[in-house]
């Protein structure tokens, strides 16, 4: 339709006017080359998205791998920092309590960075030349980051602000509506078909926006869902069973890498979750639908078929109307004005192919581990650097105020991470809270200083007292019996010693009643 197309494009023309036209990449590039226009390489590695994890110094990997044969060390070491650098965007939002991109925060970013390899340098007494990384690959690794997430960030505020974008993203409902006033033109009843159609499309929305809510629900209510404990015992239990039956795989990928592993498990298995979304949202489409048409058959005149339609349109978001003006500011509307309206809006309603099809769209349901509140059942997924045992503290409690920010835990056989004997090279059982103040440890340029001192000093946002959870202590001195020589393996290291196994109760560890137990405690028997 050439007039139609006319209309649309004078519409983009208009709203392209009233918009910023400087588009997301070129505010950032501009900026990266304000701040790094000394460092020509960085902006140009980052120009060709040359953003991949930090890679550990190559002279470092072959001095590790001559003393240790291997450089799980320098590996656990980048992980930190990699944890960190990669959080530094949301970091900015938040502090700055921003929703969107400004220029500015490549500036906050880049001495973030830097603020943060001076705090890696102190804690792990390195200096430029000692770090198992360059300066540079950490702002790249940063810079990666930062761009995924303002990318996003800017993507959803643009939606919501820009006025091209606002336009093109109903596109299809403007296109459609200038159809319907070409055909129809601006009377009574063609006013009720586009209520109508609105109505259908919040309907609809109502109808998703239930679906989601119960394929969210259907996780929350799970006997293993109720906190964070629960969670992992059912994690460590499917890996449990996998070891006793000779597969190793997971169970070793997951010691090593523990943050990691939990949370891609965590995810697929709660938005694989079994659920009744599609049966929620076609029971809401048939509830909400009833409850439209009688509403609107209990209007008495067009004002109060505006209010209603007001009233409902804003229980959901992205669905609005506007009645034409030529109408709305009528002094006087007869009585046959009012039943034109009514009969056109009932009969778009009940129009059984318009409902066929709503039914026939296919509909998508927000994923569960999108949600905040599914999230916060994982909890918090810092592992020990040590032994690398789950910190048991609610999902962002390391941003309070008070003392409960420090990391807590029920810790593990520090081999498990992989920390190991410096100069024998076996793998070690004794778990954190058990090591003596007096021992003297190894960690990147610390070398054979006090535990006492690594652990108030070096990693004070960490509790290392003892828990009183004898079944978790067991189970992971089941998995520590069972894995050790298998991580050895992986970590180029020597397994633990038999007598260090028995000193620390990982030996001869009964499966049957640890799981019997774990089982009891998740509900199924």
């Amino acid at each position: 339709n050439t007039i139609a197309d006319e209309i649309w494009n004078s519409l983009r023309k208009l709203a392209n006017s009233k918009g910023n036209v400087i588009s997301f990449e070129r505010l950032i590039d501009g900026a990266l080359e304000k701040e790094y226009e000394n460092v020509p390489d960085v902006l140009s590695r980052f120009r060709n998205r040359d953003t991949k994890n930090i890679d550990a110094k190559k002279s470092w990997i072959s001095k590790v791998y001559f003393w240790s044969n291997k450089n799980h060390e320098i590996e656990k070491e980048i992980t930190k920092i990699e944890e960190v650098l990669g959080g530094l965007g949301q970091v900015i939002l938040k502090e700055k309590n921003m929703d969107h991109f400004e220029t500015w925060m490549v500036r906050e970013l880049k001495k973030k960075v830097s603020d943060t390899i001076t705090d890696h340098k102190s804690k792990f007494n390195r200096k430029d030349k000692d770090l198992p990384f360059t300066k540079w690959d950490a702002h790249l690794f940063a810079l990666g980051k930062f761009y995924e997430e303002m990318e996003k960030v800017q993507e959803e505020w643009d939606k919501r602000n820009k006025p091209l974008l606002i336009l093109e993203q109903k596109q299809h409902k403007y296109k459609d509506l200038i159809n319907h006033r070409l055909l129809h033109g601006f009377s009574f009843a063609s006013e009720g078909k586009i209520i109508a159609k609105c109505l259908l499309q919040a309907i609809k929305q109502k109808a998703m926006n239930a679906g989601t809510y119960e394929r969210k629900q259907a996780v929350l209510n799970l006997s293993w869902t109720t906190d964070s404990k629960l969670v992992r015992l059912k994690y460590f239990e499917k890996l449990a069973k996998e070891v006793q039956n000779g597969e190793f795989v997971n169970a070793v990928e997951y010691f090593m890498h523990p943050k990691y592993h939990i949370e891609t498990w965590f995810k697929q298995i709660v938005d694989e979750n079994p659920n009744k979304a599609q049966s929620v949202y076609e029971k809401t489409l048939e509830a909400e639908s009833e409850q439209v048409i009688l509403k609107v058959g209990n209007c008495q005149n067009i004002e109060e078929i505006k209010n209603f339609v007001k009233h409902y349109l804003a229980q959901v978001e992205g669905v609005e109307y506007k009645m034409d003006q030529n109408i709305s500011e009528m002094s006087e509307t007869s009585e046959a004005d009012f039943e034109m309206l009514y009969t056109s809006l009932v009969k778009g309603l009940k129009d059984e192919d318009k409902w066929n099809k709503v039914k026939s769209n296919s509909v998508t349901f927000c994923e569960p581990s999108k949600d905040d509140n599914v999230m916060k059942r994982l909890g918090c997924t810092e592992n020990c650097f040590w032994c690398g045992a789950l910190c048991w503290g609610g999902r962002g409690h390391d941003e309070n105020e008070c003392d409960t920010k420090r990391h807590h835990t029920c810790h593990q056989s520090r081999g498990l991470i992989g920390t190991h004997n410096k100069k024998s090279k076996h793998l070690i059982a004794r778990p954190c809270h058990n090591t003596l103040d007096d021992t003297l440890v190894t960690f990147g340029n610390h070398e054979d200083i006090k535990w006492s001192e690594a652990k108030n000093k070096h990693f004070n946002d960490w509790l290392f007292t003892r828990h009183c959870d004898t079944q978790f202590n067991n189970l992971m001195c089941w998995f520590f019996e069972k894995l050790h020589k298998k991580l050895a393996e992986k970590y180029e290291l020597k397994p633990a010693l038999e007598d260090d196994l028995q000193k620390n109760n990982c030996v001869n560890l009964d499966y049957q009643r640890i799981l019997s137990k774990l089982q009891l405690e998740l509900g199924k028997n």
